[in-house]
Order: C-alpha cells, then structure tokens, then sequence
C-alpha cells in the first residue's frame, strides 16, 4: 500500500467492494451483486472537496482488537489523515487517540460518551470516509448511518446478521453513490486470487464437487463472539469466509443448505 495513491486506494477498494461485496450473505440475488460493479465507476470520481493530492481523512469507530489492527494499517498509508475516533470502551478510545498522536503529530477528534455518538462523527463535513469495527450486530445499522451520511466505509464481515438488514444495504450502498467495502480476509489474499484464477481457466478441468472446512486450532472466542444474537452464531460470523470463497469459485450462489449438528 506503500505505494498507493489516494485514488488508487479508492480504485482498488471499490473492485473488491465489486467482486463480492455481500457474497457471502445468502440473502443476495446474483443480481444484487452484480448492481455493486458500478462502485467501480463511482471510484473514478474525486472525493468531493479534496484535491488530487489532497490526503483522505477518516475517522475510525470501534477501536478494540480488530478496530486496532485496521487502524495501524490506515497510519501506515500515504495520504491517510485519521480525523476522528469513536469508542464507548475509555482505554481504547485513549490508546487510539495516543496512536494517531505519535504516528501523524495530531490529536484525533474523540467520540464515545454515548452509543450513538458516531454519528456525529459522520455528520462531519471534514470527514471523508470511515473505518469500522465493532461487534456484528452493530455493522448493518452503521453501513446504513454510512449511507445516509454519504460517507465511504471499510466494514467488517458480516455485512448483516439478518435477511431484511442484508437486502437494506444491498439497496442503500449504490443509491447513496458511496463505496463500502466488507473485509473478507480471503479477497485481499494472492493465494486465493491465483488458486481461483486457475480452476476459473480449467487448469483442473471441470468443476464437478468441492469442499470446504473451517478448523479452529486456537480455542473458542470469547465475550459478544459466543451470544447468537450479537454475532450471528458461528456459522455466521466465522463460516462467512467460507461461504464467500464458495460463492467465488463458482461464481454463484447456493439454491439450497441444510446443516447438522448439536
């Protein structure tokens, strides 16, 4: 990313967001997905106010694990000016307030005296784009805050936890004109581009099974990641990765599951 310009980022971003934005969500059509090629057009255009050389500036919610890895990518990008951080939870607001300090020289706006405080954080003008990160029952209420506000996000799969909240975002995302990209792990790997690219091309002839395995070696996740109704269960929050590569392989969604177990 070193070497990436700030339309290149957004570039970039919006053919991933292209690819696959919600794939990994059963409550898409292939139509819906499709719609999302058109954030690569959106992408072409400048962000509104900035000049070609002008930095992004973003603001960053959720600054706990996940939020905490993201933000020590965006201080590592050229033209990356981190604006703004909201969290509820005191020390990780304050940990990230003293990261962006020693990284860009600047004290970051800070938001988290209520639960909705981040959407004053998007009702700023001087904020161009958000990253998010919290937990999943959280994500598809902010995406859709993001596109009212008409700000650009990077959020974390899932998009959605439910049906009515996927098919809302589906909608909302190309109306509002803005890109918003889902992290899933897999579409930003070289392996996985390449591994796709050859079964795509034939190299091992046509596809006629396959299967998938998800093995957690680590132990199980603790806190909000154990309760259904803030993750989704498992076969939402983590089985999501697996799902999308499927949809990717085949270029297709599922017309049908069933599932076992206790």
């Amino acid at each position: 990313m070193s070497d990436f310009s700030r339309r290149d980022v957004l570039q970039h971003g919006a053919l991933l967001a292209g690819a696959g934005l919600f794939a990994g969500l059963p409550a898409c059509t292939p139509g819906a997905i499709r719609r999302f090629d058109l954030t690569a057009e959106i992408a072409q255009a400048p962000i509104k106010g900035l000049g070609e050389n002008a930095a992004v500036r973003v603001g960053l919610i959720g600054h706990g694990g996940r939020g905490g890895g993201l933000l020590g990518h965006a201080l590592k990008c050229p033209g990356v000016k981190v604006t703004a951080i909201c969290d509820m939870t005191p020390d990780h607001l304050a940990k990230g307030i003293e990261r962006v300090k020693e990284a860009q020289g600047h004290t970051p706006d800070a938001y988290g005296d209520d639960p909705y405080a981040y959407r004053t954080l998007l009702a700023r003008e001087d904020i161009d784009a958000v990253i998010i990160a919290v937990p999943c029952d959280l994500h598809a209420p902010m995406y859709l805050d993001c596109a009212k506000a008409g700000k650009h996000f990077y959020g974390e799969k899932p998009a959605a936890i439910t049906k009515t909240d996927a098919d809302k975002l589906v909608a909302a995302v190309p109306k509002a004109g803005i890109v918003g990209q889902i992290g899933f792990q897999r579409r930003a790997s070289v392996r996985y581009h390449e591994e796709i690219k050859l079964i795509k091309e034939g190299l091992i002839g046509d596809m006629l099974n396959g299967h998938a395995a998800w093995d957690n070696a680590w132990g199980p996740l603790r806190g909000w990641f154990g309760h259904m109704k803030r993750s989704g269960d498992w076969m939402l929050e983590q089985a999501c990765h697996t799902w999308d590569v499927l949809n990717w392989v085949t270029g297709t969604l599922p017309v049908a599951a069933y599932g076992a177990g206790r």
